[in-house]
C-alpha cells in the first residue's frame, strides 16, 4: 500500500508543478496548488521518515541492551567471583514478528488532502476562470 501511495504522490507532484506552471503563465496564483504541491512534497518524505524512525528504535534498543551488558557489578574484597559460561550471555528476547502492516493513514489523508486542493483549484482555474481560452496569442521572447 505504502508503494503505490508513493508512486501516486509522485505522479500527483508531477501534475501540481505542470498545473502550477500552466496557471502562472496565465496569470493565475495557484494559492491552493502550492498547498496541495507542499502535502505532496511532505508524502514524498513520509516513508522515509518512518524506515528512519524504524531504524532509529532498532539501534536505540541495540545501544541500551549493549549499555546493560556492559554495567559492571561493584566486587566487595574477599569475594571470589566464578564465571560461568551461562551467566555471559544475555537473557533471550521475545521477537514479535509482526503479521499485520498498518496502513498508512497519515499518507492518505496529506494525499487525498492534496487532491482536493489541487481539483479545487484547477477547477477554478481551468473551468470558472480563464484558463481554457485560446484567443491567446503565442509566447514570444520579442
Amino acid at each position: 500500500m505504502m508503494q503505490f501511495l508513493f508512486a501516486l504522490s509522485f505522479a500527483l507532484m508531477v501534475a501540481a508543478s505542470l498545473f502550477i506552471g500552466n496557471a502562472l503563465s496565465g496569470g493565475y496564483a495557484p494559492y491552493m496548488g502550492f498547498g496541495a504541491s507542499a502535502l505532496l512534497l511532505l508524502a514524498l518524505f513520509m516513508p522515509f521518515m518512518s524506515e528512519y524512525n524504524v531504524l532509529h528504535r532498532g539501534f536505540s534498543k541495540i545501544g541500551d541492551n549493549f549499555k546493560t551488558l556492559m554495567k559492571s557489578e561493584t566486587h566487595e574484597k574477599g569475594d571470589v567471583e566464578i564465571l560461568v559460561p551461562g551467566q555471559s550471555h544475555a537473557l533471550e528476547e521475545a521477537i514479535a514478528i509482526e503479521k499485520k502492516q498498518k496502513l498508512p493513514v497519515g499518507m492518505m489523508v496529506i494525499v487525498v488532502l492534496s487532491i482536493i486542493l489541487l481539483g479545487a483549484d484547477a477547477v477554478n482555474f481551468y473551468l470558472l476562470g480563464d484558463g481554457l481560452k485560446t484567443d491567446t496569442g503565442p509566447i514570444s521572447n520579442f
